[in-house]
């Protein structure tokens, strides 16, 4: 099984292209609500996260359509509405995994299994020694200004959809008529002030849009960090403001994580530019124009903490198994930064098999002293050897 956000979900899916039938929208853009019906009536088990590149780069506004039109998190899309739909693809791949005695996952969707699948207790995890940059992603803090407004709209509902869609919110009709003329006003304020701390990242933007923010940060990012300031604490205002007026009952658990997510997006602003961060390190990705689509990401400096008590101290056996796994006999190099060895203690069991492959008499190691142009004299003895060996 692949993450949940890969499959369509059909009530989301419904609600998605609803809007392509407003006669508000360009044509131009309609196109993009022809193009997501067709990827989800086609694709294997109605896996629309994986639609070609090229088709997000033709139709802009798809890939916004994508991410609403799946069950990302799991209060988006309850079991009950799961059964309602009998053609859901996320409900029967769902439902498929109910019944399983083997689960084949990616590590990414382990590590982040979701709290309605159900609950597994030995793992083997193959290529081990890419368990740690993923632990690394997955424990972070992170932001995008159009995921954060994402989670804004299905607390006070998507602006200018129309009534009916309006009330899809996460909060109690009353509340959301109460809130909903300064709902527009923070919308349209955290947008400008997202764009705003793009623009104010731009000059120190690599080639790439990518950022780092050092630690302690210099006089550059000063404008950076005042704008990043203030929509912080407003995020945490909008967040205070839904949980007061939120349901008092057990369908207040949508509620609570996408409160949750305004929390520690403001959390991840203030921690990227606070001065003497000791365990955590910060960057931006993608701070090009129009400066609304870049992702701040905030990595703890070791996930070990989280990894084991988020995932290994809930198991009753993990298997790490990898082509590349020891060093010299040494398996820090691929597992250090989760402490997997060191917090094992007697119940380890290490394994290393040597390689068949002799590379004392087929490889060689070779160093270029450099000089000009490295690019090309790299070029030149890759051709050199290529030519010698035929």
């Amino acid at each position: 099984i692949k993450g949940r956000a890969n499959y369509a979900c059909a009530r989301r899916l419904a609600l998605a292209l609803d809007e392509g039938r407003e006669q508000s929208i360009f044509p131009e853009d309609r196109l993009a609500y022809a193009v997501l019906e067709s990827c989800a009536g086609i694709r294997p088990h109605g896996e629309i996260g994986s639609v070609p590149a090229a088709l997000l780069r033709r139709y802009p506004p798809l890939r916004s359509l994508l991410r609403r039109a799946v069950a990302a998190r799991a209060e988006q899309c309850t079991r009950e509405q799961c059964a309602a739909e009998k053609s859901c693809p996320l409900g029967r791949r769902r439902t498929a995994l109910g019944g399983a005695d083997l689960i084949v996952a990616n590590h990414d969707l382990v590590l982040r299994w979701p709290p309605d699948y159900p609950r597994f207790e030995h793992v083997i995890v193959d290529e081990v020694h890419e368990l740690a940059q993923v632990a690394d992603e997955v424990y972070a803090l992170d932001l995008s200004p159009e995921e954060i407004l994402e989670r804004f709209d299905e607390i006070f509902g998507r602006p200018g959809s129309g009534r009916r869609r309006r009330r899809d919110s996460l909060l109690p009709p009353g509340t959301r008529r109460k809130l909903e003329a300064d709902a527009r006003a923070w919308r349209r304020e955290i947008s400008q002030e997202f764009v705003a701390l793009g623009r104010a990242l731009a000059d120190d933007a690599g080639d790439f849009g990518e950022v780092q923010v050092p630690d302690p940060r210099g006089p550059r990012l000063g404008a950076a960090a005042a704008v990043a300031s203030r929509v912080a604490h407003r995020l945490d205002q909008v967040a205070d403001a839904a949980a007061a007026g939120g349901p008092a009952d057990e369908g207040a658990t949508g509620l609570d994580r996408s409160v949750g997510d305004l929390r520690n997006a403001a959390e991840a602003l203030r921690l990227a530019f606070e001065e003497g961060r000791p365990e955590a390190v910060a960057g931006f990705e993608g701070v090009l124009a129009p400066f609304d689509r870049w992702r701040l990401m905030v990595r703890q400096v070791s996930p070990a903490e989280s990894f084991h008590a988020n995932f290994i101290d809930g198991l009753r056996s993990f298997a790490g198994v990898s082509a590349s796994l020891f060093v010299a006999d040494d398996a820090f190099a691929a597992l250090g930064d989760l402490e997997i060895e060191a917090r094992a203690g007697e119940r380890l069991q290490r394994d290393s098999v040597p390689s068949p492959f002799p590379y004392a008499e087929h490889m060689r190691v070779v160093a270029l002293e450099g000089g000009a142009d490295l690019v090309d004299e790299t070029t030149a003895v890759l051709e050199s050897l290529a030519r010698q060996l035929g």
